[in-house]
């Protein structure tokens, strides 16, 4: 496994894809960075587009469009990857690249199940990095029973499929885990 340099070289174009499975803190770790980061014009979040259902929509992560229009741009190429998660579909704008063609350092949240297909898409292109957020099984399951969305009620059971083994392989070089077992609440 190869260690990246964290220098300002490597940050100035930077991707970074931010994953972890239901109830690890991901996405409370995006939203706290990007709180900090929103005053800085080097970073731009680009949210996924989804076709999910309205009333589950999280307009900071996705955008919601209909199925049609996700078919069309899927059919079209506007997206890196797309992938199913939570019985909804997914697709990563490759619009991405005009943010990191400008200078910026993009960050990118995905579900850990896609984390590595969009690094294989991403390698090469530029230096990318993945942030894996993982937690206790039952930490996430009890982070998920206090949410009250249905998207959380089909996390919870993909959480019991996957039984006492949330580590998902990843097979990245780039690859800095954060252990979220109190430090950051989901």
């Amino acid at each position: 496994s190869t260690q990246s340099t964290w220098d300002n070289k490597t940050l100035s174009m930077s991707i970074f894809i931010v994953c972890g499975l239901p109830g690890s803190g991901a996405h409370t770790l995006l939203r706290h960075s990007m709180d900090i980061l929103k005053s800085s014009v080097n970073y731009e979040y680009v949210r996924n587009e989804s076709t999910k259902p309205q009333e589950e929509s999280d307009p900071f992560h996705d955008r919601i469009i209909n199925f049609d229009e996700f078919e069309t741009k899927q059919e079209s190429g506007e997206y890196l990857i797309d992938y199913e998660w939570l019985k909804s579909t997914y697709g990563v704008p490759a619009s991405l690249f005009q943010h990191v063609n400008k200078g910026k350092k993009v960050i990118v949240y995905v579900p850990v199940t896609a984390a590595s297909k969009l690094h294989a898409k991403l390698t090469g292109q530029r230096s990318v990095h993945v942030i894996n957020v993982v937690a206790p099984m039952e930490m996430m399951a009890e982070r998920l029973k206090n949410q009250d969305k249905r998207e959380s009620k089909n996390a919870l059971k993909l959480l019991k499929k996957i039984g006492n083994t949330p580590e998902v392989e990843l097979r990245i070089d780039s690859l800095v885990q954060i252990n979220n077992d109190s430090t950051i609440q989901a």
